[in-house]
């Protein structure tokens, strides 16, 4: 409230007054009708309400003089005068309410001033208010959602926060890094964690801590969804080799240490590693993500030892092609493809056989027909669950299903499909679902892979040649994705087809795949994808905001223009891939199944690199 606007008021009030005593010539003299003729010489008094100094910050103040004031002359300054509105007269009481509220946890100075009717000063009085901190602490996180091996991370507070208070949990991988604070708004606002030597990508992709303000309240920050960085240079070696007893070509067949041939998509579990090991119809299981070549499995399921190879249709048993395993929430999916289902095991088994919990796409454990309804499969090849929910590519079905919840009975009914526009509709490249085929961005040709964060999805569009992209989690049948990779548009599906006039070109280049298949991957900001007919993996390092968007990194070739595949499988070694299908990253490490080679292979980011 400034002085002017009390002025305005105080004539406005005063001037309504004299009015009514007969205007302002003679009426009488208050003066002597009140003080007997003597004149009014006693200054007046005011008493500040609240009485205490801790106020909250919608609190009312009033002033209560002793008498009839001048309102002309009443002067209300400070700082409390000027975070307030206009004031209000209510007799000879002045209340005081603030513009939107007082400023939490500060000092406001009132000092009030000013003459009674007979023009008796009254002595100044000054009264501090301390403003009660009500509201709890926010923070923004202030460096986005990508964070660089070697960059910041700040964190930015909505109020001065206590730096003592601070008690740090769980910190992206790292327990090496500086705390400093600094002022964006307001003292100690911000805080900037800086690793001492780099963050840990991939596996430790969050941030939580604990901390107050000045008045005590308590904030408890977790961030989950901060990602480092996974670095990668072109035409990186892989370290470790799973199922050779080295990176070259040489192996041997059998039992826990090698596999024979490998196919399929690998997925770790809070550090277990389960490896698909299709031939010998059997997942191989490591309690740790092997360090070293020729690691020997510590277990296996589908199977009642090491030895065993059969196949089979019931709960503990698979028929042999194993494309997919995907495993969260204590869950482990297993595609079963020839079996036309999807195995759900919950808890995940310790050990061998094993035997699912409920089955997807069929009724029971022992029955194998396809169909296409919303409960039945036809060769599933992908299948993943996050946040509750799951998604299954349905392969020759040319669609992805949708379950809004993990199923706990067999044969559940999907919730929703992409690529078709009911679920009982099936054909390739039909979006609309009247049987007149086009190239868009809501048809399916094949999907043979699939991921979601539970917001975002990526589907490998294998027989288009290329990976649809979805920035927000389907509301509808047959959605349209927001982007494609590998096609310059939606309307193209040419096999390594770079400049999109449709033909194929000699290289592969930056942009282009060739029939992917199995390795999809992503942590929401960077974009792994293999490539096999072109023996590579290309790494995007930002979510694509365009279609046709190059990739930034290669690994299994020197460069983007070359697709070779060694002669022989002897002169193969940690660089070279040989039509490598599916893949995880679980912290820093990169595990990408090496078909042609019969292999396991292990990347390292490079957060270490100079």
């Amino acid at each position: 409230m400034t002085r002017g606007n009390l002025y305005k008021l105080s004539i406005l009030l005063l001037s309504t007054t004299l009015a009514a005593c007969g205007g302002g010539g003679g009426g009488g003299n208050n003066d002597d009708d009140n003080n007997g003729g003597g004149g009014d010489t006693t200054p007046p008094t005011v008493v500040v309400a609240p009485a205490e100094s801790g106020i909250n910050p919608d609190a009312i103040i009033t002033l209560n003089f002793s008498e009839a004031m001048d309102k002309a002359t009443v002067e209300v300054t400070g700082s409390l005068a000027e975070a307030a509105a206009d004031g209000i007269w209510l007799g000879n009481a002045l209340t005081l309410t603030p513009e939107s509220s007082w400023p939490e946890n500060t000092t406001l100075r009132l000092i009030v001033g000013g003459k009674d009717i007979a023009g008796n000063a009254l002595a100044a009085v000054t009264k501090d208010f301390t403003v009660n901190d009500v509201t709890a602490p926010t923070a923004i996180e202030g460096t986005g959602a990508a964070v660089n091996p070697y960059g910041d991370v700040k964190l930015i507070f909505s109020e001065t926060m206590d730096p003592a208070s601070l008690q740090m949990g769980h910190v992206l991988g790292s327990t090496d890094f500086d705390a400093a604070w600094s002022t964006t708004n307001v003292a100690n606002d911000t805080l900037t964690l800086s690793p001492q030597t780099y963050w840990i990508g991939g596996l430790h992709r969050g941030l939580e801590f604990d901390i107050a303000d000045l008045s005590g309240k308590g904030l408890s920050v977790s961030l989950p969804d901060l990602y480092v960085h996974l670095e990668f240079e072109n035409n990186q070696a892989a370290e470790v080799a799973i199922g050779h007893t080295d990176l070259s070509g040489t192996f041997d067949s059998g039992d826990a240490t090698l596999h024979q041939i490998i196919s399929g998509t690998p997925t770790v579990h809070e550090g277990r590693l389960f490896v698909p090991d299709y031939q010998n119809s059997r997942i191989l299981g490591y309690n740790t993500i092997p360090t070293e070549s020729g690691a020997v499995a510590d277990f296996v399921i589908g199977q009642e030892n090491f030895t065993d190879t059969q196949t089979g249709l019931d709960q503990s048993s698979f028929g042999g092609w194993l494309p997919q395993l995907s495993a969260n929430n204590e869950t482990l999916l297993v595609t079963d493809s020839e079996n036309d289902r999807v195995l759900v095991y919950s808890p995940l088994p310790e050990t061998g056989p094993g035997a699912a919990s409920v089955v997807v796409g069929q009724s029971d454990f022992v029955s194998a027909a396809s169909a296409c309804n919303n409960q039945s499969l036809e060769s599933p090849y992908s299948a993943v669950i996050v946040n509750g929910r799951m998604l299954i590519a349905d392969t020759s079905n040319h669609r992805v299903l949708i379950w809004n919840s993990i199923p706990t009975t067999n044969g559940a009914s999907a919730d929703l499909v992409l690529g078709q526009t009911s679920l009982d509709s099936c054909v390739a490249n039909d979006p609309e679902g009247d049987g007149s085929t086009e190239i868009n961005a809501r048809g399916l040709m094949h999907p043979t892979a699939v991921w979601t964060d539970g917001e975002k999805v990526l589907v490998a569009d294998h027989s288009n040649r290329r990976v649809l992209g979805w920035n927000n989690w389907p509301a509808e049948n047959g959605q349209p994705a927001d982007f494609v990779l590998g096609q310059q548009d939606f309307h193209l599906n040419t096999a390594n087809d770079n400049d999109g006039d449709g033909m194929e070109d000699v290289t592969p280049g930056t942009s282009a795949l060739y029939f992917p298949f199995l390795g999809l991957w992503s942590n929401g900001v960077q974009i792994v994808v293999a490539d096999p007919g072109n023996h590579r993996i290309l790494v995007w390092n930002n979510w694509p905001n365009q279609s046709g968007t190059t990739a930034d990194r290669v690994l299994g070739q020197a460069g983007f223009m070359s697709s070779d595949l060694v002669a022989t499988v002897e002169e193969s070694n940690g660089a070279t891939l040989g039509s490598p299908g599916g893949l995880t990253v679980y912290g820093p490490y990169l595990i990408v199944i090496d078909e042609w080679l019969n292999r396991a292979a292990v990347f390292r980011s490079n957060e270490d690199m100079d």
